[in-house]
């Protein structure tokens, strides 16, 4: 979430996976839906709709162990 004071205008976006905690604020889904701006503000709600059920690291850790040749077959 970013807050623009000049403008006053919030957004709200998904945390990307390198966030280092800085040029914004983390919120988690829950108190996301429930923000509301003050008097006089906008808000745009710019997070993705569908998020990933596994995140990519997942994906590559699980290509990685189904790509290993069996030490079982004879």
């Amino acid at each position: 979430m970013t807050f623009d004071y000049d403008e006053r205008h919030i957004e709200i976006v998904n945390i990307p996976e390198a966030w280092d905690g800085y040029g914004g604020y983390a919120m988690c889904s829950p108190h996301a839906n429930r923000l509301r701006p003050p008097v006089g503000w906008d808000l745009t709600d710019a997070r993705n709709v569908a998020l990933p059920l596994f995140p990519p690291a997942a994906f590559a850790r699980h290509a990685e162990v189904t790509a290993a040749p069996s030490s079982d077959v004879a």
